[in-house]
Order: structure tokens, then sequence, then C-alpha cells
């Protein structure tokens, strides 16, 4: 598989919305997102445990490759005749120990890459699989104004972190991890196969870290849903906070109404 990893992807697909479903988690990591933060998570954590797995063959690299991947990781300061004796010295360990290099770029990819993950929709199923069957909730983002929330983020201060659709795909691959280009690497974060295509995902990706709390502009959240079957005292702590970090937006609950499910708004 190839494709080119486009920047602009949520503005072209003019959807208007998107969807985070949460639990009332016993931590209390839940009010983050309440207070206007998002949880970059590390892949290690993700639900789909192939997620983030594309294979890295090294056996693919050449042996004049792995070297030039050396040298690009060694400080400039370092003189050449220096460089070249850590690379030939660094090179031979690889051979004698390639697993070992192999644990230490996967554990490297583990703390760069962090992950918030979206869907289009606001639907029954994802109510039930990431929200905890209702008794959770879920946060509408306005997308546009998440997308330019993100790309003010790049431009303004250079946080490499952007948002882009998942591609849904049953096709095996594996990366070359000594000629991959940008666009190869992104399958190793934004493939999924056709099993989870009913999330229809858009995700958040930072680049440099994991497991860390991104703020976002309040201007992101349009509305809140508290599923059908939320804990009373948790919505209304809820509503308390949402008064303070989210003064005007709407707060609707689920209802099921003729074996429909329908959001009534909270005055």
């Amino acid at each position: 598989m190839s494709f080119e990893l486009d920047f602009d992807g949520l503005e072209k697909s003019e959807i208007k919305s998107l969807y985070k479903f949460k639990t009332f988690d016993e931590k209390g990591f839940y009010k983050d997102i309440l207070n206007n933060f998002i949880y970059l998570a590390s892949r290690k954590i993700l639900n789909d445990p192939e997620d983030c797995r594309v294979p890295l063959e090294y056996e693919l690299c050449t042996d004049e490759e792995i070297k030039d991947r050396m040298y690009k990781y060694l400080s400039e300061r370092i003189s050449g005749t220096i460089r070249n004796i850590i690379v030939e010295n660094q090179f031979l360990l690889r051979r004698k120990n390639p697993d070992y290099y192999k644990n230490a770029l996967e554990k490297s990819i583990d703390k760069s890459l962090g992950i918030f993950s979206l869907t289009g929709n606001l639907s029954e199923e994802m109510w039930g699989k990431y929200s905890d069957y209702h008794r959770g909730f879920c946060i509408e983002y306005d997308a546009k104004i998440l997308g330019d929330e993100l790309n003010y983020k790049f431009e303004k201060t250079g946080i490499k972190i952007f948002i882009f659709n998942v591609i849904y795909s049953d096709e095996i691959f594996v990366i070359n991890p000594c000629r991959d280009t940008l666009d190869q690497k992104a399958l190793m974060f934004l493939v999924k196969t056709s099993k989870w295509s009913y999330e229809n995902e858009w995700r958040i990706v930072h680049f440099e870290g994991s497991n860390k709390k991104e703020p976002l502009n309040k201007n992101c959240v349009k509305n809140v849903y508290f599923g059908k079957d939320a804990d009373l005292e948790k919505i209304k702590s809820s509503i308390e906070m949402l008064k303070i970090s989210n003064p005007g937006i709407g707060i609707f609950i689920g209802k099921l109404k003729n074996n429909t499910l329908t959001y009534e708004q909270i005055n």
C-alpha cells in the first residue's frame, strides 16, 4: 500500500463534528477532558493490540543504509574521524546483537508517538464500546475549529501535532526502516484492519511525545452528551465543571424513546 499523507484531510472532508466517548473512571481522569485537555496515549495502551504495530523489517536494510542512519543520529560537532570510529563500532555491536537495536527503536516509538482517537459517529455502538454502555459521556468537537487549533499549535509553536483520518485495509505490508518515507511511516499509525471501519476514526497524532496531556481552546467543544444510564451525581458534578471550563455549550442527556436513542437538552 502507498498513499500521500494528507495534512488537510479534515478540512477537505467537510465533516462538521468529531466525537470522543469517555467513561467516568474511578481515578477521575475523565475530568481532564471536561477541562479541555486531551490525553495523547502511547500505542502500548490502545484497545487494538495490533494498532501501530506494522512490522519494521530490518533485514531489508543494507549495511550502507544502516551506517548512514547511524551517522544521522550523531552530533555534527563530533569530528569526521571519530564519527567513523563510533559508527563502525556500533555497527559491529548491532551485528552481534540485532535484537537489542530492534527493541531500542520499538521503545523509542512507544515514547515518541502519542495518539488521541475520535470518531465521526454519535452512535449506540460507540456508546456501548467506549462509554461504559451509556454510563459515561461524549464530547462533541467542532471539526473545523479543532483542525484550526492544531494548525495553530504547529505553525506558532512548532509542536508536531496533526489530525488524520484512519485508513482501513486488510492488506499485509511491511516497512523498510532504512528507506521509509514519511508516507510509509504513516502506515504504522494510520492503518487498521477493515473490521474496525465502523468506528469511522480520526486520530490526533503527536510526534514528539506519548502519555501526555495537551490543552485545547475551549471553543473546540460544541456539546457534551451524557449517557442514558449515567450516574446522576456524576452528571451534576460534571456540569459544574463545564460551567467554568465551557460556559454556554449545549449539554444533553440520552433518552430511550420507542427503542430509539434521542438526546434531551438540559437547561
